[in-house]
């Protein structure tokens, strides 16, 4: 199955169309950082899939890019997607360990989505709950690390449940300004996904404070996200039942944790499983210098945080 963040392909997009005049305004700043604490619920947005793109500029990479998305672009309004506290979905019992949601709402059929966000990534714990094609993960997929930096390359293995193990590689390449025929956005970064289990390459540009996707790009076509409204917004609760200190570390981690924990794993930043334990006194000192993903695996549950090697 190919990999769609919001998992839009089968939507008909006949539903509305509307004539393209997007109008964002969004405070500049240069080389913009996405934030775990600014992936927030309470958000609403619109969204369109676009006509008439002239695809040939989407392919430029690097700071301060501008994107001309051309002077004829048509949009045709295909769904809403709202962001969510788990306890409004009704699934939180279901889905013990995420924290996030996704609402998408296509005519009278409703789905969602949901993620476990952390101070350090945002991790796809189910798609598509709702339908008959739902999908769990028994090793969740990494959509988003925090802080998310200009050029800094992510690879994480994950696992689908009932499939084999595979990697998703997220690579923040840009940012910049996407023009359309009536709008300009600014300070947009844009994130490219290459995911070996669907054989799919997408690109993201996300808005970065409050978080959120503003332009889809992969081979089915181009997707716009509105935002419409963000009544109510607040953080997502992203408490761990674990500690680990110190952090930065030279030679050892402690582990304290409330709940039994199964194993520990640590990957570097590339996703490399670097080592496994279920000891709560990790020996690190052979490890490079850098940054590193713990990964508890905890109860029915993975929470994730990150530290630092000197």
């Amino acid at each position: 199955m190919k990999k769609n963040l919001f998992n839009l392909n089968s939507i008909k997009k006949t539903i509305l169309s509307v004539t393209f005049s997007i109008a964002l305004v969004i405070n500049g700043f240069s080389q913009p950082t996405l934030q775990s604490s600014d992936l927030q619920t309470g958000l609403s947005l619109d969204v369109y899939s676009l006509g008439n793109v002239n695809t040939s500029n989407l392919s430029t990479s690097g700071a301060n890019v501008t994107w001309n998305l051309g002077s004829a672009v048509t949009a045709t309004l295909i769904a809403t997607v709202d962001f969510m506290d788990m306890a409004s979905t009704g699934y939180a019992s279901q889905y013990p360990a995420a924290n996030f949601a996704m609402k998408f709402t296509v005519g009278a059929t409703t789905t969602y989505n949901f993620w476990n966000l952390t101070s350090s990534v945002w991790e796809e714990v189910a798609i598509n709950v709702g339908s008959s094609g739902l999908q769990t993960f028994i090793d969740y997929r990494t959509d988003l690390i925090f802080p998310y930096t200009f050029n800094l390359t992510n690879t994480d293995t994950y696992q689908k449940n009932g499939q084999s193990a595979t990697t998703v590689t997220h690579t923040y390449d840009s940012y910049g300004t996407v023009n359309t025929n009536t709008t300009s956005i600014t300070n947009l970064i844009r994130d490219i996904g290459t995911d070996n289990g669907t054989g799919t390459t997408q690109a993201i540009w996300w808005n970065t404070s409050p978080v959120y996707p503003v332009l889809q790009a992969d081979n089915s076509g181009v997707t716009l996200y509105q935002l419409t409204s963000s009544t109510g917004v607040h953080q997502v609760k992203q408490e761990l039942s674990f500690h680990v200190y110190p952090n930065p570390a030279n030679n050892e981690l402690h582990i304290i944790n409330e709940k039994p924990m199964n194993k520990i794993e640590i990957y570097n930043v590339i996703g490399q499983l670097q080592l496994t334990t279920t000891q709560s006194l990790i020996d690190i000192a052979n490890l490079p210098s850098g940054v590193y993903i713990i990964k508890a695996y905890i109860e029915d549950r993975i929470e994730t945080t990150k530290i630092i090697k000197q």
